[in-house]
């Protein structure tokens, strides 16, 4: 998932709903990675993603979806 023009102070999130549709428990590895140089060189955190659950913040999660559930 591509976010169009993002600049410097903006905050623009995108929710998307992952269901498992089989029978087996999968696992999910979800990374952000920022296309942008610029933001790449600076020392602060400026991108994210967020887990609904917990409202933790990180780059990338590991999730473990059981089989006919969504996240």
């Amino acid at each position: 998932m591509k976010f169009d023009n993002v600049f410097p102070g903006n905050i623009f999130e995108k929710s998307f709903d992952i269901f498992n549709k089989s029978n087996e428990s999968i696992v999910l590895k979800i990374n952000a990675i920022c296309l942008n140089q610029e933001f790449e060189t600076l020392d602060e955190y400026v991108y994210s993603l967020r887990r609904n659950t917990n409202y933790d913040y990180n780059e990338k999660f590991i999730v473990l979806l059981q089989p006919y559930k969504n996240i």
